[in-house]
This record gives C-alpha cells, sequence and structure tokens, in this order.
C-alpha cells in the first residue's frame, strides 16, 4: 500500500493508496506533451526566471521538471521503481519529440539514462513527507541551478534561499500537472514561510512570482 501526499490548511496529509500501478501510454504522451511545451517555454525564458531574468542553462529546468514529474508518478503508482521505469519511457518519446532521429534514439538505452538528479529529488522528497517536503527538494534544485548561474554575486546559503523561493510556483505546476494525469488533483502550496518570503522578494521578481499558483497550473 502507498500513499499520496495532498496539503490541506498547510498540513501535509496521507491519503492511502491501493497496490501499485503502472502508468498508460496515454498518461505518459500526455506527460510527454506537457514536457515539450515546458521546455519551449523555458527555452522562451517563459518558466524558472530568476530575479526577472531567465536560466542561463535551460537544460537543468528539464532536470527540476523530470524530476517532479518522477515524484508525481511514484505518489500516483505506489512505487518509486514503476515511476522510474514510466519515466525512462518519458524520456525516450520526449527525445523524439525533439526531432532526434529514430536511428539515434534507437542506439539511445532507456536503462542507461542517467537519473542520478531525479532520483535525488524523489528521495529527499520521500525522507521529509511527513512535514513539507517540496523546500528540501527545490533547495536541491536551486542548489544545482547555482552551479551553472555565475552571474549570482550572493553567498551560496543567499542565493539558493532566494532561488528555491522562484523555483516555487514552475515547480509546483508540473507536479500537479503530472498528478492529475493520474486522477488525482492537489490544492496549491499554502507554505506560510515560502508564501512570505515571495512577498519579500526583490521587486524585480514580485510581478511574476506573487502569481497565484494555480496561474501556473494553467499555463503548464
Amino acid at each position: 500500500m502507498g500513499t499520496i501526499l495532498v496539503e490541506t490548511g498547510s498540513i501535509w496529509r496521507r491519503i492511502f493508496l491501493l497496490d501499485p500501478v503502472t502508468a498508460s501510454e496515454e498518461q505518459k504522451a500526455g506527460l510527454v506533451r506537457v514536457l515539450q511545451s515546458r521546455y519551449h517555454k523555458v527555452c522562451a525564458g517563459e518558466l524558472y526566471r530568476i530575479d526577472g531574468q531567465p536560466l542561463s542553462a535551460p537544460t537543468e529546468a528539464i532536470t527540476l521538471d523530470t524530476g517532479m514529474v518522477l515524484i508525481g508518478m511514484s505518489e500516483c503508482l505506489r512505487s518509486s521503481s514503476e515511476a522510474e521505469k514510466a519515466l525512462r519511457d518519458i524520456f525516450m518519446l520526449f527525445f523524439a519529440g525533439l526531432g532526434i532521429s529514430r536511428e539515434v534514439c534507437k542506439k539511445i538505452d532507456r536503462s542507461e539514462l542517467d537519473l542520478r538528479q531525479q532520483l535525488k529529488m524523489l528521495s529527499l522528497w520521500t525522507r521529509c513527507r511527513q512535514n513539507a517536503p517540496l523546500m528540501p527538494v527545490l533547495n536541491f534544485a536551486a542548489a544545482a541551478l547555482c552551479r551553472s548561474e555565475p552571474q549570482l554575486h550572493e553567498t551560496r546559503h543567499q542565493t539558493i534561499a532566494r532561488m528555491a523561493r522562484a523555483l516555487l510556483p514552475d515547480a509546483w505546476a508540473i507536479y500537479s500537472k503530472t498528478v492529475s494525469f493520474f486522477g488525482y488533483t492537489v490544492d496549491e502550496p499554502r507554505i506560510p514561510y515560502v508564501l512570505e518570503s515571495h512577498r519579500r522578494s526583490p521587486r524585480g521578481q514580485v510581478a511574476r512570482e506573487a502569481e497565484p499558483v494555480h496561474e501556473h497550473l494553467l499555463s503548464a
């Protein structure tokens, strides 16, 4: 038996589910379409903006997106191994959708795809699921992004905390979209400290980050 986490009144609670299931081809295809759409938005600088600026390494956002997809599928499929297997299938479909030739795709061994970052995100989520598992995941993602954003001049701790706040709406959007493909809905996060930090962010961040999370869910 597994669980899915939802947030009600700022308290994560478990909904007990039945035995593990597998992702259907339709569900995987739907998630591929979402990832492709978001990939183009990231490349256009529309997602995961920091201080109003797009990421200098947009491919890092794909790691965050697919990590949140893995987390969502793990909750819904009640099995981390089934979720990992489904994500590997999704990656192969994603590559094909980007125009990579069938011949090249055939040479890619899905079992050798490097999912260490995504699996670390899932591990953090699982380890912290008794409280608020989203923020440790976003802190980890922000730390990874820091390495590819050399123009940031704050201390590492300040940078990670600020970036994690900025990542919240777009990361939550893909998680919520993922679980919706399996028939679940989740409330937008109501983590008081995080949302208060959003309101106190520098002016360059306020216009975008203060948007209600449900606005991101509609465009994810």
